[in-house]
């Protein structure tokens, strides 16, 4: 009775191990991940469209050399993120483009110029694309200047100096527009981005 007994623990013994070894070897690619894996490729976390983005220019921007269609230098003023990830840190580099320009011209007529942001630099060194407003500045204009006096002229000289003096004070050019270094620029994340913190 005894014998008999051992006989069925031993088998019953060996059907648990060949069972066991089977499970063990049964994980094939493509199975679900096991938790132990889950972070080999990295953490992810979801950038909001819509989330507000600071931007200013890192330099002065002038209408005097720029022309449309030309890339600016802007920066994030500082780090946004999402919970506690930094997810676009200060300083980050932004695309900006002069989207118009408007040189200054004769009789007093201000230069003008208009600038937007495109896109963003995030922490794993994708881009974000951005909604931005148009940032736009005028150069001062010294039209009234120039047309008071040439009228003045008119009124103080005879007609052989008018003929003289006339055109050369509607030489006068207005001023260029400038958009100094640190000006801001409000932007929004365009769509949700998944953006690799680590």
């Amino acid at each position: 009775m005894n014998k008999l007994i051992s006989i069925i623990t031993f088998i019953v013994l060996m059907n648990v191990i060949s069972v066991g070894g089977f499970a063990a070897d049964s994980y094939v690619e493509g199975d679900t991940i096991p938790p132990a894996s889950k972070n080999v490729e990295g953490n992810f976390v979801t950038l909001p469209a819509g989330t507000s983005i600071p931007i200013e220019t890192s330099s002065m921007i002038t209408s005097e050399n720029t022309v449309v269609g030309q890339r600016v230098n802007l920066r994030v003023s500082y780090a946004v993120k999402v919970g506690r990830e930094i997810v676009i840190p200060a300083g980050s580099q932004v695309r900006g483009t002069v989207v118009s320009v408007r040189k200054r011209k004769d009789a007093g007529r201000p230069g003008k110029i208009t600038i937007k942001a495109e896109s963003v630099q995030a922490i794993d060194g994708s881009q974000v694309p951005l909604n931005s407003e148009n940032l736009s500045r005028k150069g001062k204009s010294k039209a009234g200047l120039a047309w008071g006096l040439t009228i003045g002229a008119f009124l103080l000289f005879v007609w052989f100096l008018i003929g003289l003096l006339s055109p050369l004070f509607l030489l006068i050019k207005g001023k260029d527009a400038i958009i100094p270094a640190g000006t801001s620029i409000n932007a929004t994340t365009y769509s949700n981005t998944e953006i690799q913190i680590d």
